[in-house]
């Protein structure tokens, strides 16, 4: 092989690799402090790593609490159970549950076993800290797709039921982002479908603009007319704060 086309074969797997290394990697935890910290577990969502950053946002903003990033970029409910352990023995006052999209996704795909998948988790996550004592709240996907209409919408409906009903049983709280957004986008939400690429591939595209050519969640949500997320998934600056007022205003209250 030419001397070239092996760099460049080189370098493309490079570029490739650190972008599947940021939305692989665990979070980076702040270091120890007197603040309070509260665990947020969940999926890419609460991971951040494609979009914006919402706990970390939140966490320069606060004096007083800071929110302990373990969200997992792809994780089903499923997935979590084990850091969910890992956490009780830790037995913090209070915890977020950030998760339920990619069954929303699965579902809107036709996965005829995720609505299955989604129930067992959520229930199991649920009656763990149902039992627990710990004050913990349940934060619903995003409005994905930022419409009120066709299989996206219809999917997300069925895990917010999913998530409510298991939720309320074993006294969780639910803070539901998406209907927040459906209030802050308004008319917007009427109209055709839009497309969402849920793919793999996909988040590697939007991590790699982000970390290798500098674009921010605001440049990409602007190329295809998303007001609140970056990719119809993942929030930009305005679903972040959006998130993170939810959050305070229910740490307020716990």
């Amino acid at each position: 092989m030419p001397l070239a086309l092996l760099m460049l074969a080189v370098g493309a797997a490079w570029v490739l690799a650190r972008g599947w290394w940021q939305l692989s990697s665990p979070a980076l935890l702040p270091p120890p402090s007197s603040r309070a910290s509260v665990p947020v577990l969940g999926d890419g969502v609460a991971r951040g790593a494609v979009g914006t950053d919402w706990i970390s946002g939140f966490n320069q903003a606060q004096s007083r609490i800071v929110l302990l990033n373990y969200g997992s970029s792809f994780a089903e409910c499923e997935d979590l159970l084990e850091g969910l352990n890992e956490q009780l023995d830790q037995r913090p006052e209070r915890l977020l549950i950030v998760a339920g999209s990619r069954e929303v996704l699965a579902m809107a795909a036709g996965d005829a076993q995720a609505r299955q998948r989604l129930e067992k988790g959520c229930a199991a996550i649920c009656r763990a800290l149902g039992s627990s004592g710990i004050q913990a709240a349940w934060v619903t996907p995003p409005l994905m797709g930022e419409r009120a209409t066709g299989p996206l919408y219809d999917a997300l409906l069925s895990a917010v039921e999913v998530i409510e009903s298991s939720a309320s049983s074993h006294g969780l709280d639910v803070l539901s982002l998406h209907v927040r957004m459906l209030d802050h986008l308004g008319s917007a939400v009427v109209g055709s479908e839009t497309r969402v690429d849920p793919g793999r591939v996909a988040a590697l595209r939007l991590a790699l603009a982000q970390s290798m050519l500098g674009r921010t969640p605001e440049d990409l949500a602007h190329e295809r007319g998303w007001r609140m997320t970056a990719d119809g998934i993942h929030l930009n600056a305005r679903g972040a704060q959006l998130l993170q007022e939810m959050v305070q205003s229910w740490l307020g209250r716990a």
